[in-house]
């Protein structure tokens, strides 16, 4: 801003998803979806998220170039007439892969009671409260205005298993210790929260 004030384009995107995110953090929940069974999920499910594509933001900024259009923007997804819920993307996981998976909505307390974090622990997730009420509501009005469009999430979905299912064993290995928790740490938390709450 300082050398271009006039002449420059900052694209701000929130949480990244699709193929070829190694954060793994948009990659964790298709893929444990998919395994199916009881799953540990985050809060009451009601919590409002945006993610964007990848490759929609690579798209944004090409068309940013083409055109010339400079500014700064919010780039995160969906659009703000659909707005989505972790509950719905957990959901849009299940319909994609067509598990069996079963959902067990464990609360903020109980998951900070036994060291499940938002966001790395529970991808995609922080709860919308506190410092953080309003964190899946960013204003994204002005970058749609400037070309942002928007994949379907169930295709994000799928073209995020196809791109795992695709890595090495030892790079899946690699990817599932980025983010998310293991499959025996879930089972530890679900057997206390089922303890816990009969």
């Amino acid at each position: 801003r300082s050398m271009y004030p006039d002449n420059r384009t900052i694209a701000g995107p929130g949480l990244l998803g699709g193929p070829r995110d190694f954060s793994n953090r948009g990659v964790h929940w298709p893929v444990r979806i998919r395994k199916g069974g009881e799953v540990l999920a985050p809060g009451s499910g009601d919590d409002i998220i945006q993610l964007i594509d990848g490759r929609d933001l690579t798209a944004f900024e090409t068309t940013c170039m083409a055109n010339r259009t400079h500014g700064t923007f919010n780039v995160v997804g969906p659009h703000p007439k659909a707005p989505i819920t972790i509950r719905d993307l957990l959901h849009a996981c299940r319909d994609v892969s067509g598990s069996d998976a079963e959902f067990t909505w464990a609360d903020t307390a109980f998951l900070e009671e036994h060291e499940i974090g938002a966001w790395m622990n529970m991808p995609c997730w922080i709860p919308n409260e506190g410092d953080y009420a309003g964190f899946g509501s960013r204003v994204i009005t002005k970058a749609i205005g400037a070309g942002l469009t928007f994949t379907p999430l169930a295709d994000t979905l799928a073209d995020t298993l196809t791109w795992y299912d695709g890595l090495t064993d030892e790079r899946r290995e690699r990817q599932d210790a980025r983010a998310g928790i293991s499959a025996e740490r879930e089972s530890e938390v679900l057997a206390a929260w089922h303890e816990a709450n009969g």
